[in-house]
């Protein structure tokens, strides 16, 4: 096919059906070839410091309308290989001539301008059926309103083509509730793929984990991709020998190097030429890998050498010598940053509120906290005037104290949905369905909409119950700033840990220390100079001493002796500073600055190693 021309929509039926299948109806679809050019990449060992190849001189074409196996032994660099071509590596040096589709350096732009990625592992959302996951992808990767409406379109066809409509309906699920089955969760990745009907199709394991018949369906299902004009590559482990012969081409790698790139239909015929010859007794797949990993016969260095190593480097140039068409015309962003907040509460927050587990995490505590706080200290704030002795007025001051440092102990229950999202969150920023600030404002949004009744109840019970005096609004406006806090503290722990138990770890270790300066265990004035400074940058400090500003409004008896001997009251003993409204906002001050913090991280600690 002359790659200067657009292929044609071609008719095909998927296996045990015989409807037209839509994802093949593009009629504009562009013809791009995959090059990759003498490319090489390395890492630095972290331990060692010693530079360690990945990929050595990797050179090879993938041709546009046919579906291309990479294969090769565990560690020989497959995942790696296609992490380099989808610009998708976090750490290392990419060197040689590069990575090229359609005659366009392959750049993060311009794979999401044309191509679309099916990570190995399956990054679905548990809570939504097949078709809400479909429909939230489509609304994300949308980027202007008719966009939106042509791809929530194709949504049906897809769900269509791809057998799915029998799960449409169903929640996916996830290791403890149960949802769709293995074989259904790797279609539906492969339909979040299509929801763009990308020129170029990259798979990373589309059958691992799957029985003989539900791989040899997915196969076939990138067959008839490839035969529509997609360029189809795929990392494949251990393929029955039917499905691996519907592969139009093989490249096998061996230890970061080519040990073949060609046809498959030459694959019997090189290997035969090197002494391996195939029965039909082996499995086909298995047979070749082997041999490649094999150090009988020093594979690499014979295909360098042989008419095959020559035809692909022909091949190669020949590639980037055409004058292939560029990629397709991108329409005009008009669904910006807010429209990507709007989808994510849409399809997310509304279903974790419909979630017990998600609401009990985050009100169960505040409530009973609020109920055994309450009973504790009923109505300790009750006396006035000179009824207020010593030993009130440090009830008061230590319920106020506690009221503040609870949230943020709380806050633990927040850090699940950042850290087990992760790899979806991953995903959806390497396919750039939306910013990290929309995402942080999401969830934002998320926590501090139930966060309000949560925290309404909750204080509201200790307002009364232990006859807090002062405005209700300002001390419920306080707990929540510091819940606030707390939540945006979460984050960054979440952010900043490679794993729930790290972050479980981080988190009390810095409320334990926000507790030890918050003022109250030990006084201001007894510090040593050297953390003087430390408390001021405590939220819990803020908010504790602005619930004593409301509570006592510095009118409190006097009946405190400081260090020089003069009488206080306890807001002036234990060193309360500010007026009421200076340390509210100072509460907000740095529940901005926390959130601020979780964006740095998020933006810059990446967990998952490429």
């Amino acid at each position: 096919m002359d790659s200067t021309t657009r292929t044609k929509s071609v008719e095909v039926s998927l296996p045990r059906r015989g409807s037209q299948s839509s994802f093949t109806s593009k009629s504009n679809r562009h013809a791009l070839d995959v090059v990759v050019d003498n490319v090489s990449y390395e890492v630095t060992n972290v331990k060692t410091k010693d530079r360690l190849k990945l990929l050595t001189d990797v050179s090879c074409v993938f041709e546009h309308g046919r579906v291309h196996a990479l294969m090769g032994a565990s560690g020989a660099g497959k995942t790696t290989l296609l992490d380099v071509i989808t610009s998708r590596v976090t750490s290392g040096e990419v060197s040689g001539n590069g990575v090229y589709y359609g005659g366009t350096p392959a750049t993060k732009e311009s794979f999401r301008a044309c191509a679309a990625y099916v990570e190995q592992r399956d990054t679905l959302l548990a809570s939504l059926t097949v078709k809400e996951m479909l429909n939230y992808w489509a609304e994300l990767r949308a980027r202007n309103e008719d966009e939106r409406v042509e791809i929530l379109a194709r949504v049906p066809g897809i769900i269509d083509d791809l057998n799915l409509g029998e799960c449409a309906d169903v929640v996916v699920g996830d290791s403890l509730s149960r949802g769709i089955s293995g074989g259904q969760a790797k279609r539906t990745n492969l339909a979040l793929a299509l929801i763009t009907d990308p020129d170029v199709l990259f798979l990373d394991e589309p059958t691992s984990g799957l029985d003989s018949a539900t791989s040899l369906d997915i196969v076939q299902i990138l067959k008839q991709l490839a035969d529509s004009g997609v360029t189809v590559i795929a990392t494949i482990h251990s393929p029955t020998s039917e499905a691996f012969r519907l592969f139009d081409s093989l490249v096998m790698l061996k230890k970061g190097r080519v040990a073949f790139a060609g046809p498959m239909n030459t694959v019997t015929t090189y290997f035969h030429g090197l002494g391996y010859e195939y029965t039909e007794s082996f499995n086909m797949a298995d047979f070749y890998v082997g041999a490649v990993a094999s150090d009988d016969v020093d594979c690499v260095g014979a295909f360098a050498k042989s008419s095959a190593g020559d035809a692909n480097k022909g091949a190669v140039r020949a590639a980037r010598a055409k004058e292939q068409l560029p990629p397709p015309p991108q329409p005009k962003v008009t669904r910006g940053a807010l429209s990507k907040i709007v989808t994510l509460i849409k399809y997310r927050t509304r279903y974790n509120y419909k979630n017990p587990d998600f609401v009990a995490a985050r009100s169960a505590g505040n409530i009973l906290f609020g109920f055994v706080m309450m009973s504790l200290f009923w109505k300790i704030g009750a006396p006035s005037g000179d009824a207020q002795e010593q030993s009130t007025q440090l009830n008061v001051a230590s319920l106020l104290s506690m009221i503040n440092i609870l949230p943020s102990f709380q806050a633990s229950g927040y850090m699940p949905s950042v850290v087990m999202e992760r790899a979806m969150f991953y995903r959806e920023i390497d396919d750039g369905v939306y910013p990290l600030l929309s995402y942080i404002a999401y969830k934002i949004i998320e926590e501090g909409l139930l966060a309000i009744p949560v925290s309404l109840v909750a204080q509201m019970m200790l307002f009364l119950g232990c006859a807090i005096k002062g405005n209700f609004f300002y001390f419920w406006i306080i707990n929540y700033g510091v819940m606030s806090c707390g939540i945006a503290l979460a984050y960054v722990c979440s952010a900043v840990a490679p794993d729930m138990d790290s972050a479980n770890t981080l988190l009390p270790v810095y409320n334990v220390v926000q507790l030890l300066f918050s003022g109250l265990i030990i006084r201001p004035e007894s510090m040593p100079k050297g953390w003087a400074w430390y408390r001021h940058t405590l939220f819990v400090r803020y908010g504790w001493q602005a619930q004593m500003r409301n509570h006592f409004h510095n009118g409190e008896p006097k009946v405190f002796v400081d260090d020089s001997g003069t009488a206080v009251g306890v807001s002036d003993f234990y060193g309360v500073k500010h007026s009421l409204s200076t340390n509210i906002l100072a509460v907000f001050g740095i529940w901005l600055f926390w959130i601020v913090l979780a964006y740095v991280a998020m933006k810059n600690i990446r967990h998952q190693k490429r």
